[in-house]
């Protein structure tokens, strides 16, 4: 499992900040004079200019979600955003989940390399040989929460704690979806966690729009990507003071294996 799911939250754990929100853009109004001629030049001058300006707030919102990534950075490793993940619903819906739990902070908002962070350093044995555990993952330390910049969890006020696999679910529409859906699901069975399949949740081809890292175990200061066949999204609630139910984390988990089984 990418985390430990026996994590809680104390009630008065700080919530991280908003994601700032895109601005709706007005776009500019058109006659019949901008038909043709200077008035249609006119026209497709501030066309671009309402472009211009849709660009930069989305860029902007991206440079805010993607730790300081360059919006080309960020599409490199996770392709091109849709409409939907940039629509103001899901945006909306990404602040909202936010404030519940940690989910987007760990399992959306991450890099790459706040990835590999959060796996720390390897721990060593006395002959200096790399430690591993009883599934053939190394075994680490100093591990880095991606919501706090340092090895303090930014939930616990600990030493913050991730399962050997951190993991990313690419798409903040898919994130939402697979939200609403475990949300609808849980809620049915009473409980309050649980998994089911990446594609019954999302489809098939979402498999391919999660990010999984491990560390090499024959050379731990390099990372592994993981693949997501026949994965699962996880997802745990709690409940509020008023009695609500709030979203604690949702992630995506590949199928059990052993890094040996895969050459590594």
């Amino acid at each position: 499992m990418a985390e430990s799911t026996h994590e809680t939250r104390p009630p008065d754990a700080p919530r991280p900040a908003d994601v700032p929100r895109p601005v709706d853009v007005a776009r500019p109004a058109t006659t019949g004079a901008d038909v043709a001629g200077p008035a249609s030049e006119a026209s497709e001058t501030r066309e671009a200019a309402h472009r211009s300006t849709a660009d930069a707030v989305r860029a902007e919102y991206l440079a805010a979600t993607g730790r300081g990534q360059t919006r080309e950075e960020r599409i490199a490793e996770r392709g091109e955003p849709s409409a939907a993940d940039e629509s103001p619903e899901v945006v909306a819906a990404m602040a909202r989940l936010a404030q519940e739990g940690h989910g987007p902070g760990r399992h959306h908002d991450p890099t790459n390399r706040d990835l590999f962070a959060r796996l720390g350093t390897a721990a060593r044995n006395a002959d200096g040989s790399v430690r591993l555990d009883q599934n053939g993952f190394v075994e680490s330390q100093n591990k880095i929460d991606p919501m706090s910049g340092t090895t303090v969890d930014a939930v616990t006020g600990l030493n913050h704690r991730c399962g050997p696999i951190a993991t990313r679910i690419d798409s903040a529409a898919d994130y939402v979806k697979a939200e609403a859906y475990m949300r609808e699901q849980l809620a049915d069975s009473g409980l309050l966690l649980g998994s089911r399949p990446i594609r019954e949740v999302l489809g098939p081809e979402a498999e391919d729009r999660m990010t999984g890292l491990y560390l090499d175990p024959a050379d731990p200061t390099q990372p592994v990507h993981v693949d997501f066949t026949d994965g699962t999204i996880f997802a745990r609630y709690d409940i509020d003071e008023g009695g609500g139910t709030g979203l604690l984390t949702l992630f995506a988990e590949p199928a059990p294996f052993n890094p040996r089984d895969r050459g590594a």
